[in-house]
């Protein structure tokens, strides 16, 4: 059975968070929406811009002239997945990856920052799907504690 004055509520707060993301400019579209906080927490932390087409191909945040493709996940604990697809061409007009991890709650796990041309050297075939694995990452995770804007930081 379900609850359905806790659904109505659920629902209307979720339209009124959407509205106000979108307010906020954190985020804009139905796309999804951890991946819009990712980039938006990119673009706020390293004082970026968001590309301006949302069907942008390749980059999602320009920094200093590099053009970043950021990829958001929200991973329960309990999920083993430590992989993220990559689904670029090697000339893809990328300079950095940044992969972003967050709990479900919003917590952030880990932040790599690695430059495209190491990142495709990584990048596995498996199932049919280009995938990278975050061990195999160590080398570029920035420590949480070291990231620019630690007051933005603090708020995951």
């Amino acid at each position: 059975m379900y609850n359905k004055r806790r659904i109505e509520r659920a629902i209307k707060d979720y339209i009124r968070v959407k509205r106000e993301f979108a307010e906020l400019n954190i985020a804009t579209t139905e796309r999804s929406l951890i991946s819009e906080v990712g980039e938006w927490f990119v673009e706020a932390i390293f004082d970026g811009k968001r590309a301006d087409n949302k069907v942008q191909a390749d980059w999602d945040v320009m920094v200093d002239n590099k053009k970043i493709q950021v990829k958001t996940h929200a991973k329960a604990l309990s999920n083993k997945a430590a992989r993220t697809t990559i689904k670029y061409a090697k000339d893809a007009q990328i300079d950095e990856v940044i992969i972003i991890v967050f709990s479900p709650s919003l917590k952030l796990r880990h932040f790599y920052i690695i430059p495209w041309e190491l990142l495709y050297k990584k990048i596995k075939q498996v199932g049919g799907k280009s995938q990278v694995y975050w061990k195999d990452l160590s080398g570029f995770e920035r420590p949480i504690k070291d990231l620019p804007k630690q007051e933005l930081v603090a708020l995951f």
